[in-house]
């Protein structure tokens, strides 16, 4: 029998800090009664009035403050399916709703749906938005850009394999495809380059590229498949090798980087990794380094920095949140009181215009 998902969006309140220890709540759940029906949600956004926007197995559901109402593929995408992968806000605040056989968005100074992609082959895998408000897709093998102003679409690169991940610096856009190859494509030029192919190893491995995080202008945070985190140079193509787990018995596979400030952070399946580029220190949190307290041996699916200065982990065993970089790792679960997040799985986090942190939560297999 199928297992059907749950879902419950929860408020968390980042309230004032004491000495270096914050306090925080789980102040409302919601669910069926204001709306939001059992279902998968894969990724939230908020607008700039700040509504919620929530991606879901059932359509995209919008939150104006107290109810939910959802909107399914006979209100903006009529060739889509009801899953929706992903929603996300432009520089303009458009949201973008992407799903397996669709792509559009919402004005929400006009506060209509414009279809912009119907009926292709393949997978929207990542969307990004450049300075000029022009929206880049990647859709199966293709890279797409998109026109606003003019509502124009223009197919921009056509390769043999899947375009997996793109990351975006003023006028440089960096893209890998399925094969683990690294190549940049110019805004003002269109030129595109090769910066690093996948190795050909002896025994017919290939290790490619996977994870893109701009440290700045011309150093790239990323990953190769055997295990190696890297720094790219991409002025030189030199590499700057930061943590190797090439040798492990089981090598992380990383699933989410973010840079900041001074630090990277590198989430994996196996734990999560922080390193200081300033002094080369690295905390390991991952094959049982990090304490009791801590990310080992967590599925990290994300990590989101708040403006507070938090950096919060999405896993699959609940909520975890890192205060201000002044102690370790918080761990928020369920644990049957009535102050806690329901739930196992979180799989989406946002923060609002007034501060609350929004998460959902994925519960099923």
């Amino acid at each position: 029998m199928r297992r059907i998902a749950t879902i419950l969006i929860i408020i968390l309140s980042l309230c004032s800090t004491v000495s270096g220890a914050g306090r925080h709540d789980f102040q409302v759940r919601y669910t069926g009664a204001q709306g939001l029906y059992d279902t998968t949600i894969s990724n939230c956004c908020q607008d700039r009035y700040g509504r919620l926007w929530v991606a879901s197995s059932e359509g995209v559901y919008m939150f104006t403050g107290n109810k939910f109402t959802i909107f399914n593929n006979d209100d903006y995408l009529d060739c889509c399916t009801k899953m929706t992968n992903k929603v996300v806000s432009d520089g303009d605040g458009c949201i973008w709703i992407l799903s397996s056989k669709g792509i559009g968005y919402f004005d929400p100074e006009s506060d209509e749906f414009t279809k912009v992609l119907t009926d292709f082959d393949g997978r929207v895998w990542d969307m990004v938005s450049d300075n000029s408000g022009t929206i880049w897709l990647a859709v199966g093998s293709s890279m797409l850009s998109y026109d606003k102003s003019e509502q124009s679409l223009s197919t921009v690169i056509t390769k043999t394999e899947n375009i997996n991940d793109l990351c975006i610096n003023g006028s440089t856009l960096l893209f890998t495809d399925s094969q683990g190859g690294l190549f940049s494509y110019s805004i003002k030029s269109g030129r595109i380059e090769t910066v690093s192919l996948p190795e050909l190893y002896p025994d017919g491995k290939t290790v490619g590229y996977h994870g893109l995080a701009f440290i700045d202008s011309s150093h790239l945070l990323t990953s190769k498949t055997n295990g190696i985190i890297i720094e790219l140079n991409l002025e030189d193509k030199s590499e700057k090798v930061l943590v190797d787990f090439s040798n492990e018995e089981i090598v992380p596979d990383v699933l989410t980087l973010l840079v900041r400030d001074n630090e990277y952070w590198i989430g994996t399946q196996l734990g999560a990794l922080i390193y200081a580029s300033k002094t080369g220190n690295i905390e390991k949190q991952i094959f049982g380094e990090g304490g009791d307290w801590s990310l080992v041996g967590q599925y990290v699916r994300d990590f989101f920095n708040d403006n507070a200065g938090n950096v919060w982990a999405s896993t699959l065993t609940g909520l975890k949140g890192w205060i201000n970089y002044k102690s370790c790792f918080t761990r928020y679960v369920h644990d049957g009181t009535a102050n806690s997040p329901i739930g196992i799985s979180i799989s989406a986090m946002t923060e609002g215009p007034d501060g609350r942190i929004w998460f959902g939560r994925y519960e099923g297999k």
